[in-house]
Protein backbone atom coordinates (compact mmCIF):
# COMPACT_ATOMS: atom_id res chain seq x y z
CA UNK A 1 0.00 0.00 0.00
CA UNK A 2 1.35 3.40 -0.96
CA UNK A 3 2.00 5.62 1.97
CA UNK A 4 -0.31 8.58 2.51
CA UNK A 5 1.08 12.08 2.70
CA UNK A 6 0.45 13.25 6.24
CA UNK A 7 0.93 16.59 7.90
CA UNK A 8 0.74 15.98 11.63
CA UNK A 9 -0.28 18.84 13.88
CA UNK A 10 0.68 18.28 17.51
CA UNK A 11 0.01 20.43 20.53
CA UNK A 12 3.34 19.69 22.20
CA UNK A 13 6.81 18.75 21.02
CA UNK A 14 6.80 15.55 23.06
CA UNK A 15 3.74 14.04 21.33
CA UNK A 16 4.67 10.48 20.39
CA UNK A 17 4.36 10.02 16.60
CA UNK A 18 6.68 7.08 15.93
CA UNK A 19 3.77 4.71 15.52
CA UNK A 20 2.64 6.60 12.37
CA UNK A 21 5.85 6.14 10.39
CA UNK A 22 4.99 2.72 8.96
CA UNK A 23 1.83 3.99 7.28
CA UNK A 24 2.47 7.66 6.51
CA UNK A 25 5.09 9.95 5.12
CA UNK A 26 4.95 12.27 8.08
CA UNK A 27 5.89 15.88 8.52
CA UNK A 28 5.36 16.97 12.10
CA UNK A 29 4.38 20.52 13.00
CA UNK A 30 3.93 21.70 16.57
CA UNK A 31 0.68 23.60 16.63
CA UNK A 32 1.67 25.92 19.48
CA UNK A 33 4.45 27.30 17.27
CA UNK A 34 2.09 28.42 14.49
CA UNK A 35 -1.25 29.08 16.13
CA UNK A 36 -2.24 31.01 19.21
CA UNK A 37 -4.45 28.53 21.09
CA UNK A 38 -6.34 31.49 22.54
CA UNK A 39 -7.60 32.45 19.11
CA UNK A 40 -5.16 34.91 17.51
CA UNK A 41 -4.76 33.06 14.22
CA UNK A 42 -3.62 35.79 11.80
CA UNK A 43 0.04 34.84 11.56
CA UNK A 44 -0.81 31.16 11.73
CA UNK A 45 -2.99 31.36 8.63
CA UNK A 46 -0.11 32.77 6.58
CA UNK A 47 2.16 29.98 7.74
CA UNK A 48 -0.25 27.11 7.53
CA UNK A 49 -1.30 27.81 3.92
CA UNK A 50 2.08 26.45 2.87
CA UNK A 51 0.81 23.01 3.87
CA UNK A 52 -2.47 22.99 1.92
CA UNK A 53 -2.54 19.94 -0.35
CA UNK A 54 -1.40 17.55 2.32
CA UNK A 55 -3.58 14.97 3.98
CA UNK A 56 -4.24 16.00 7.55
CA UNK A 57 -4.44 14.40 10.93
CA UNK A 58 -4.73 16.48 14.10
CA UNK A 59 -3.81 15.32 17.59
CA UNK A 60 -5.04 17.78 20.20
CA UNK A 61 -4.87 17.09 23.92
CA UNK A 62 -8.36 18.25 24.79
CA UNK A 63 -11.66 19.39 23.35
CA UNK A 64 -10.92 23.11 23.71
CA UNK A 65 -7.78 22.88 21.58
CA UNK A 66 -9.57 20.73 19.02
CA UNK A 67 -12.23 23.39 18.56
CA UNK A 68 -9.56 26.02 17.88
CA UNK A 69 -8.00 23.79 15.23
CA UNK A 70 -11.38 23.16 13.59
CA UNK A 71 -12.07 26.89 13.42
CA UNK A 72 -8.68 27.48 11.84
CA UNK A 73 -9.22 24.78 9.22
CA UNK A 74 -12.62 26.24 8.35
CA UNK A 75 -10.99 29.62 7.67
CA UNK A 76 -8.54 27.91 5.31
CA UNK A 77 -11.25 25.91 3.50
CA UNK A 78 -9.44 22.68 4.26
CA UNK A 79 -11.86 19.76 3.63
CA UNK A 80 -12.76 17.85 6.74
CA UNK A 81 -12.51 14.60 4.87
CA UNK A 82 -8.82 15.12 5.38
CA UNK A 83 -9.10 15.60 9.14
CA UNK A 84 -9.50 13.20 11.97
CA UNK A 85 -8.73 13.55 15.62
CA UNK A 86 -6.95 11.18 17.90
CA UNK A 87 -7.23 11.77 21.64
CA UNK A 88 -5.23 9.37 23.84
CA UNK A 89 -5.21 6.67 21.19
CA UNK A 90 -8.98 6.72 20.54
CA UNK A 91 -10.23 7.69 17.09
CA UNK A 92 -12.84 10.45 17.21
CA UNK A 93 -14.86 10.41 13.96
CA UNK A 94 -17.03 13.26 12.77
CA UNK A 95 -19.60 13.40 9.95
CA UNK A 96 -17.04 14.65 7.44
CA UNK A 97 -14.84 11.58 7.80
CA UNK A 98 -16.96 8.92 6.14
CA UNK A 99 -15.12 8.87 2.80
CA UNK A 100 -14.13 5.21 2.72
CA UNK A 101 -11.43 5.54 0.06
CA UNK A 102 -9.48 7.74 2.45
CA UNK A 103 -10.50 6.38 5.82
CA UNK A 104 -10.10 2.66 5.19
CA UNK A 105 -6.29 2.49 5.27
CA UNK A 106 -6.14 5.10 8.01
CA UNK A 107 -8.81 3.37 10.06
CA UNK A 108 -7.11 0.02 9.58
CA UNK A 109 -3.84 1.51 10.76
CA UNK A 110 -5.58 3.11 13.71
CA UNK A 111 -7.23 -0.15 14.74
CA UNK A 112 -3.84 -1.85 14.61
CA UNK A 113 -2.43 0.89 16.81
CA UNK A 114 -5.32 0.59 19.25
CA UNK A 115 -4.76 -3.17 19.33
CA UNK A 116 -1.14 -2.47 20.20
CA UNK A 117 -2.26 -0.18 23.02
CA UNK A 118 -4.67 -2.83 24.26
CA UNK A 119 -1.87 -5.39 24.18
CA UNK A 120 0.29 -3.11 26.33
CA UNK A 121 -2.63 -2.51 28.67
CA UNK A 122 -3.47 -6.22 28.92
CA UNK A 123 0.17 -7.06 29.62
CA UNK A 124 0.21 -4.38 32.31
CA UNK A 125 -2.96 -5.83 33.82
CA UNK A 126 -1.54 -9.35 33.81
CA UNK A 127 1.60 -8.09 35.55
CA UNK A 128 -0.46 -5.95 37.94
CA UNK A 129 1.36 -2.85 36.73
CA UNK A 130 -0.62 0.12 37.99
CA UNK A 131 0.12 3.74 38.63
CA UNK A 132 -1.71 5.08 41.69
CA UNK A 133 -2.71 8.73 41.47
CA UNK A 134 -4.17 10.73 44.34
CA UNK A 135 -6.23 13.81 43.42
CA UNK A 136 -6.84 16.03 46.44
CA UNK A 137 -7.79 19.52 47.52
CA UNK A 138 -4.97 22.04 47.40
CA UNK A 139 -4.68 22.55 51.16
CA UNK A 140 -1.42 22.23 53.09
CA UNK A 141 -2.89 19.63 55.44
CA UNK A 142 -4.04 17.40 52.57
CA UNK A 143 -0.77 17.83 50.71
CA UNK A 144 1.16 16.77 53.80
CA UNK A 145 -1.11 13.89 54.84
CA UNK A 146 -0.95 12.38 51.33
CA UNK A 147 2.63 13.49 50.69
CA UNK A 148 3.92 9.96 50.02
CA UNK A 149 1.91 9.73 46.82
CA UNK A 150 4.77 10.67 44.52
CA UNK A 151 7.50 9.32 46.78
CA UNK A 152 6.41 5.68 46.77
CA UNK A 153 7.13 3.89 43.48
CA UNK A 154 4.36 4.00 40.85
CA UNK A 155 2.46 6.76 42.64
CA UNK A 156 1.93 10.46 42.07
CA UNK A 157 -0.44 13.18 43.22
CA UNK A 158 -2.23 16.24 41.89
CA UNK A 159 -3.97 18.95 43.88
CA UNK A 160 -6.64 21.44 42.86
CA UNK A 161 -8.24 24.43 44.55
CA UNK A 162 -11.87 23.57 45.47
CA UNK A 163 -12.68 27.28 45.84
CA UNK A 164 -11.07 28.46 42.61
CA UNK A 165 -12.49 31.67 41.12
CA UNK A 166 -11.88 30.13 37.69
CA UNK A 167 -12.64 26.41 38.07
CA UNK A 168 -12.44 25.72 34.33
CA UNK A 169 -8.89 27.06 34.17
CA UNK A 170 -7.91 25.22 37.37
CA UNK A 171 -9.19 21.94 35.96
CA UNK A 172 -7.49 22.52 32.61
CA UNK A 173 -4.18 23.32 34.33
CA UNK A 174 -4.38 20.12 36.37
CA UNK A 175 -5.22 18.04 33.29
CA UNK A 176 -2.24 19.47 31.42
CA UNK A 177 0.01 18.49 34.34
CA UNK A 178 -1.51 15.00 34.27
CA UNK A 179 -0.94 14.82 30.52
CA UNK A 180 2.72 15.75 30.88
CA UNK A 181 3.21 13.30 33.75
CA UNK A 182 1.25 10.31 32.46
CA UNK A 183 1.45 10.42 28.65
CA UNK A 184 4.32 7.95 28.36
CA UNK A 185 3.43 5.85 31.39
CA UNK A 186 2.39 2.40 30.13
CA UNK A 187 0.67 1.27 33.29
CA UNK A 188 -2.99 1.37 34.24
CA UNK A 189 -3.79 4.70 35.96
CA UNK A 190 -5.78 4.22 39.15
CA UNK A 191 -7.17 7.52 40.42
CA UNK A 192 -8.09 7.95 44.09
CA UNK A 193 -10.26 11.07 44.11
CA UNK A 194 -10.72 12.90 47.41
CA UNK A 195 -14.45 13.49 47.79
CA UNK A 196 -14.02 17.22 48.41
CA UNK A 197 -12.61 17.51 44.90
CA UNK A 198 -15.69 15.87 43.38
CA UNK A 199 -17.91 18.29 45.33
CA UNK A 200 -16.15 21.19 43.61
CA UNK A 201 -15.73 19.52 40.19
CA UNK A 202 -18.75 17.20 39.81
CA UNK A 203 -17.84 16.10 36.27
CA UNK A 204 -14.25 15.21 37.07
CA UNK A 205 -14.93 11.49 36.67
CA UNK A 206 -16.15 11.94 33.09
CA UNK A 207 -13.25 14.24 32.23
CA UNK A 208 -10.68 11.75 33.54
CA UNK A 209 -12.35 8.90 31.67
CA UNK A 210 -12.26 10.97 28.46
CA UNK A 211 -8.56 11.70 28.90
CA UNK A 212 -7.61 8.27 30.27
CA UNK A 213 -10.12 5.71 28.89
CA UNK A 214 -8.38 2.77 30.60
CA UNK A 215 -8.29 4.46 34.01
CA UNK A 216 -9.85 3.00 37.12
CA UNK A 217 -11.51 5.57 39.37
CA UNK A 218 -12.09 5.34 43.13
CA UNK A 219 -13.67 7.92 45.43
CA UNK A 220 -12.47 8.46 48.99
CA UNK A 221 -14.48 10.16 51.74
CA UNK A 222 -12.06 11.68 54.24
CA UNK A 223 -14.96 13.23 56.19
CA UNK A 224 -18.51 12.22 57.05
CA UNK A 225 -20.68 11.52 54.02
CA UNK A 226 -23.23 14.07 55.22
CA UNK A 227 -20.56 16.78 54.93
CA UNK A 228 -20.29 16.23 51.19
CA UNK A 229 -22.43 17.26 48.24
CA UNK A 230 -22.06 13.87 46.55
CA UNK A 231 -23.72 11.01 48.42
CA UNK A 232 -22.72 7.39 47.65
CA UNK A 233 -26.02 6.89 45.78
CA UNK A 234 -25.12 9.74 43.44
CA UNK A 235 -21.53 8.60 43.12
CA UNK A 236 -22.55 5.09 42.07
CA UNK A 237 -24.22 6.61 39.00
CA UNK A 238 -20.90 8.10 37.94
CA UNK A 239 -17.74 6.54 36.51
CA UNK A 240 -16.31 5.36 39.83
CA UNK A 241 -15.49 1.70 40.18
CA UNK A 242 -15.86 1.79 43.95
CA UNK A 243 -16.24 4.13 46.91
CA UNK A 244 -14.28 4.16 50.19
CA UNK A 245 -14.58 5.97 53.51
CA UNK A 246 -12.29 6.50 56.50
CA UNK A 247 -15.07 5.35 58.87
CA UNK A 248 -16.27 1.77 59.43
CA UNK A 249 -19.78 2.78 60.56
CA UNK A 250 -20.23 5.04 57.53
CA UNK A 251 -19.09 2.17 55.29
CA UNK A 252 -21.76 -0.13 56.71
CA UNK A 253 -24.47 2.53 56.70
CA UNK A 254 -23.98 3.56 53.06
CA UNK A 255 -22.91 0.22 51.57
CA UNK A 256 -19.39 1.38 50.70
CA UNK A 257 -15.95 0.14 51.72
CA UNK A 258 -13.75 1.05 54.68
CA UNK A 259 -10.20 2.26 54.04
CA UNK A 260 -7.89 3.74 56.67
CA UNK A 261 -6.59 7.17 55.74
CA UNK A 262 -2.81 7.15 55.25
CA UNK A 263 -0.56 9.48 57.15
CA UNK A 264 3.06 10.52 56.91
CA UNK A 265 4.87 12.36 59.67
CA UNK A 266 7.51 14.52 58.09
CA UNK A 267 11.14 14.75 59.23
CA UNK A 268 10.93 18.53 59.58
CA UNK A 269 8.46 18.18 62.47
CA UNK A 270 10.59 18.49 65.60
CA UNK A 271 9.58 16.37 68.55
CA UNK A 272 11.21 18.26 71.43
CA UNK A 273 9.38 16.69 74.34
CA UNK A 274 11.27 18.74 76.92
CA UNK A 275 9.41 21.83 75.73
CA UNK A 276 6.01 20.86 77.14
CA UNK A 277 3.63 23.79 77.63
CA UNK A 278 0.31 21.99 78.06
CA UNK A 279 -1.07 18.90 79.69
CA UNK A 280 -3.72 18.54 76.98
CA UNK A 281 -4.44 20.28 73.67
CA UNK A 282 -7.36 20.35 71.27
CA UNK A 283 -7.20 21.90 67.80
CA UNK A 284 -10.22 21.68 65.53
CA UNK A 285 -13.66 22.87 64.57
CA UNK A 286 -16.65 23.08 66.84
CA UNK A 287 -18.58 21.13 64.18
CA UNK A 288 -21.55 20.26 66.37
CA UNK A 289 -19.31 19.01 69.18
CA UNK A 290 -18.68 22.26 71.04
CA UNK A 291 -20.72 21.17 74.07
CA UNK A 292 -18.51 18.11 74.53
CA UNK A 293 -15.34 20.15 74.05
CA UNK A 294 -16.47 22.55 76.79
CA UNK A 295 -17.32 19.68 79.17
CA UNK A 296 -13.90 18.09 78.66
CA UNK A 297 -12.24 21.47 79.21
CA UNK A 298 -14.15 21.96 82.46
CA UNK A 299 -13.26 18.48 83.67
CA UNK A 300 -9.55 18.78 82.89
CA UNK A 301 -9.16 22.26 84.37
CA UNK A 302 -10.99 21.15 87.52
CA UNK A 303 -8.18 18.59 87.94
CA UNK A 304 -5.61 21.38 87.68
CA UNK A 305 -4.51 20.50 84.15
CA UNK A 306 -3.24 23.19 81.80
CA UNK A 307 -5.19 23.10 78.53
CA UNK A 308 -4.48 24.66 75.15
CA UNK A 309 -7.77 24.56 73.25
CA UNK A 310 -8.03 26.11 69.76
CA UNK A 311 -11.59 25.91 68.47
CA UNK A 312 -12.74 27.51 65.23
CA UNK A 313 -16.07 27.89 63.48
CA UNK A 314 -17.79 29.13 66.66
CA UNK A 315 -20.41 31.91 66.79
CA UNK A 316 -19.81 34.85 69.11
CA UNK A 317 -22.63 33.97 71.52
CA UNK A 318 -21.30 30.38 71.89
CA UNK A 319 -17.80 31.39 73.04
CA UNK A 320 -17.74 30.05 76.59
CA UNK A 321 -14.48 30.66 78.49
CA UNK A 322 -13.44 33.11 75.80
CA UNK A 323 -9.86 34.19 76.48
CA UNK A 324 -9.01 30.85 78.09
CA UNK A 325 -10.13 28.87 75.06
CA UNK A 326 -8.80 30.41 71.84
CA UNK A 327 -11.63 30.74 69.34
CA UNK A 328 -11.61 31.14 65.56
CA UNK A 329 -7.87 31.44 65.16
CA UNK A 330 -6.99 29.57 62.00
CA UNK A 331 -3.77 27.58 62.24
CA UNK A 332 -1.66 26.23 59.41
CA UNK A 333 -1.09 22.50 59.67
CA UNK A 334 2.54 22.98 60.72
CA UNK A 335 1.36 25.19 63.57
CA UNK A 336 -1.21 22.60 64.59
CA UNK A 337 1.49 19.94 64.85
CA UNK A 338 3.74 22.24 66.87
CA UNK A 339 0.93 22.86 69.38
CA UNK A 340 0.18 19.13 69.65
CA UNK A 341 3.86 18.40 70.14
CA UNK A 342 3.96 20.88 73.04
CA UNK A 343 1.50 18.78 75.10
CA UNK A 344 1.43 15.39 76.78
CA UNK A 345 -2.10 14.56 75.61
CA UNK A 346 -4.02 15.20 72.38
CA UNK A 347 -7.80 15.45 72.69
CA UNK A 348 -10.05 13.94 70.03
CA UNK A 349 -13.77 14.77 70.08
CA UNK A 350 -15.83 12.99 67.44
CA UNK A 351 -18.50 14.78 65.46
CA UNK A 352 -21.86 13.03 65.12
CA UNK A 353 -20.77 10.38 67.61
CA UNK A 354 -23.83 8.18 66.95
CA UNK A 355 -22.96 7.84 63.26
CA UNK A 356 -19.21 7.32 63.41
CA UNK A 357 -16.91 4.56 64.57
CA UNK A 358 -13.34 5.14 63.35
CA UNK A 359 -10.86 7.73 64.62
CA UNK A 360 -9.88 10.98 62.93
CA UNK A 361 -6.36 11.98 61.90
CA UNK A 362 -5.70 12.92 65.55
CA UNK A 363 -5.07 9.25 66.26
CA UNK A 364 -2.29 9.03 63.68
CA UNK A 365 -0.79 12.30 64.89
CA UNK A 366 -0.71 11.02 68.47
CA UNK A 367 1.16 7.89 67.40
CA UNK A 368 3.79 9.69 65.33
CA UNK A 369 4.28 12.41 67.95
CA UNK A 370 4.35 9.86 70.81
CA UNK A 371 1.47 11.45 72.71
CA UNK A 372 -1.40 9.98 74.67
CA UNK A 373 -4.80 10.29 73.03
CA UNK A 374 -7.92 11.24 75.00
CA UNK A 375 -10.86 10.26 72.81
CA UNK A 376 -14.55 9.39 72.69
CA UNK A 377 -14.12 7.43 69.44
CA UNK A 378 -16.29 4.31 69.51
CA UNK A 379 -13.52 2.13 68.10
CA UNK A 380 -11.55 2.56 71.34
CA UNK A 381 -14.26 1.55 73.82
CA UNK A 382 -12.41 -1.65 74.65
CA UNK A 383 -8.93 -0.53 73.67
CA UNK A 384 -6.04 -2.22 75.50
CA UNK A 385 -3.51 0.40 74.40
CA UNK A 386 -2.64 2.37 77.55
CA UNK A 387 -1.74 5.36 75.42
CA UNK A 388 -5.37 5.68 74.30
CA UNK A 389 -7.79 6.88 76.99
CA UNK A 390 -11.43 6.40 76.10
CA UNK A 391 -14.24 8.46 77.63
CA UNK A 392 -17.98 8.31 77.03
CA UNK A 393 -18.97 10.95 79.56
CA UNK A 394 -16.33 13.67 80.22
CA UNK A 395 -17.22 13.57 83.94
CA UNK A 396 -15.87 10.00 84.07
CA UNK A 397 -12.34 10.92 82.90
CA UNK A 398 -9.85 9.63 85.52
CA UNK A 399 -6.91 11.82 86.50
CA UNK A 400 -4.56 8.90 87.19
CA UNK A 401 -4.91 7.63 83.61
CA UNK A 402 -3.97 11.03 82.29
CA UNK A 403 -0.91 11.25 84.52
CA UNK A 404 0.58 7.90 83.47
CA UNK A 405 3.59 8.33 81.15
CA UNK A 406 3.49 7.44 77.47
CA UNK A 407 4.39 3.82 76.82
CA UNK A 408 6.62 3.11 73.83
CA UNK A 409 5.45 0.18 71.71
CA UNK A 410 7.20 -1.78 68.98
CA UNK A 411 4.26 -1.42 66.58
CA UNK A 412 5.32 -0.08 63.16
CA UNK A 413 2.84 2.76 62.80
CA UNK A 414 4.62 4.12 59.74
CA UNK A 415 3.69 0.91 57.92
CA UNK A 416 0.15 0.88 59.32
CA UNK A 417 -0.54 4.39 57.98
CA UNK A 418 1.54 4.09 54.81
CA UNK A 419 0.45 4.68 51.23
CA UNK A 420 1.62 1.15 50.41
CA UNK A 421 -0.77 -0.26 53.02
CA UNK A 422 -3.63 1.88 51.68
CA UNK A 423 -3.05 0.59 48.14
CA UNK A 424 -2.69 -2.99 49.39
CA UNK A 425 -6.03 -2.71 51.20
CA UNK A 426 -7.74 -1.37 48.07
CA UNK A 427 -6.43 -4.36 46.12
CA UNK A 428 -7.75 -6.73 48.79
CA UNK A 429 -11.27 -5.37 48.32
CA UNK A 430 -11.26 -4.85 44.55
CA UNK A 431 -10.56 -7.34 41.74
CA UNK A 432 -7.16 -6.57 40.24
Amino acid sequence: MEKINLLLFCIYNNTDTNWLDDVFDVEKVVLSEIVDIDGSNGIAIQNITDYVGWDYIVIPINQDDRDDVVELFEELNIPFSKCMYIINGDLVINDFQLIKEYLNPVYRMQQEYKSGVRKIINEARSKQEYCWIFVGTDYKSIRRIFRDFGIVDNTCSFFIDPLSSNPVKSLKDMLEKMHDKLTNVYTIPCFIIYARVLDAYPYLDKVLKAFFPMARLFLYYGDLVTKHGNTPDLVKKKEFEDVFTFDKFQAQKYGIKYLRMPYCMHPDVKKNHSDIRYDCVYVGEGKGRLATIIKVYEKLTSMGMLCGFYVYGVDEFDKKYDGEIIYNKWLEYDELLEIEDSANIILEVMQDIDNTYSPTIRYAESKFLHKKLLTNCNEFKNCIDNNVIYYDNPDEIKAYKLMEPYEDHECDYSKMFSVETMIKNIKKQIEF
